[in-house]
């Protein structure tokens, strides 16, 4: 049991440190406070503190800790409320109860806003070149769910960030045919969370005859990278391999196996 006078804590020196506040009591036993705790009670050398209070005190300073740990994350990126509750919870095992003390405590003083976290996640979320839907999904699982559609006016033009995906793709378009390009592009713009609408638009205005007009030397170049170290025996007996490879690439059975036939035995 601790020391105590008339059922209290009796504080005998008061040291103010770059680590804290630090209040030491008769048995010689401290306690490390910051300054927003020091100013919210009247300490004096001298003074009891009752054992109740003095309890309520631990508490504070137990739960400050936890506080302190939530300004270093926020120093160095936003979090929402839901982000930092989840924090507290899993990885310092604070209890639901204790870690939703600290988080009012940093909402009270304003340093977690959930509608300014929203606000940088949405223009984030723009910046990548994201749908409505993923959006929607970042914001859900940011813990952001009420009143979610008054952040749709931070949305920017889909059909504008849809084909800023396109030009990415574009890029790659040698590296498919044309089923599977487009295959491939609309998967993809489904991924970002674009609505069906929007996914159509951009795949219409694919130029797709002038992409599918260089397919046989797109399925030319593809066989010939499989089959460049394998004479016309392993070409045959691996052939099947190879028609799976190549159709996997988008390319047509036919026009796949009229290559490999006139490979093997017209070449």
């Amino acid at each position: 049991m601790m020391k105590s006078e008339n059922n209290g804590r009796v504080i005998t020196n008061i040291s103010f440190l770059k680590k804290g506040i630090i209040l030491t009591f008769t048995d010689e036993e401290s306690l490390t406070l910051d300054e927003e705790i020091f100013t919210n009670h009247y300490f004096y050398v001298g003074k009891i503190i009752p054992i109740d209070e003095y309890n309520t005190l631990l508490d504070e300073v137990y739960l400050n800790s936890y506080y302190q740990y939530c300004l270093k994350l926020l120093a160095k990126k936003m979090y929402s409320k839901k982000q930092l509750l989840s924090k507290l919870i899993s990885n310092k095992k604070l209890s639901k109860d204790k870690a939703i003390q600290v988080i009012d405590k940093l909402e009270k003083n304003h340093l977690v806003d959930d509608y300014q976290f929203a606000c940088f996640l949405v223009e984030e979320c723009n910046y990548k070149n994201f749908g409505y839907y993923k959006i929607v999904d970042e914001l859900k699982k940011a813990g952001i769910e009420s009143d979610i559609y008054e952040f749709q006016d931070n949305f920017q033009n889909e059909y504008i960030k849809a084909k800023n995906n396109l030009f990415s793709w574009m890029k790659l378009v040698n590296n498919y045919s044309a089923y599977k390009f487009k295959q491939s592009v609309y998967n993809s713009l489904k991924a970002k969370g674009f609505k069906e609408d929007i996914c159509q638009e951009v795949i219409s205005s694919l130029d797709l005859n002038e992409i599918q007009s260089q397919d046989d030397l797109k399925l030319q170049r593809e066989y010939d990278k499989i089959v460049m170290k394998l004479d016309k025996e392993e070409i045959l007996k691996n052939k099947e391999k190879i028609i799976n490879r190549l159709l996997r690439k988008g390319f047509s059975y036919s026009n796949i196996i009229k290559l490999i036939e006139g490979d093997l035995y017209c070449g």
